[in-house]
């Protein structure tokens, strides 16, 4: 719920209703792309691939001479984003 003020709602309250709203893909307050979805994403395109490899040979070949890589990259990704969440909470201390 958002608080008013007269007429008016607090900025703050405002921006909480855009998330509320449905802005899991971008960040409105930062304009920029949320991290969350970026991994959500990579996630999703990592496992469709599996599912692919399980009834394609030729895919399964590819995504095992590549699971290192695919490995690597979801890690650092879901690194980088855990260390910006862990630091944008510590930012109030």
């Amino acid at each position: 719920m958002a608080a008013k003020v007269g007429n008016r709602k607090r900025k703050d309250e405002t921006l909480d209703l855009c998330k509320e709203a449905g802005s899991y893909i971008f960040n409105r307050r930062e304009k920029t792309v949320r991290g969350s979805f970026v991994n959500l994403s990579i996630t999703f395109t990592i496992l469709l691939l599996v599912v692919i490899g399980c009834f394609n040979d030729v895919v399964a070949e590819r995504l095992d001479k590549m699971s290192t890589l695919i490995i690597g990259f979801f890690t650092a990704s879901l690194g980088i984003w855990s260390y910006k969440k862990y630091q944008e909470g510590n930012n109030g201390l």
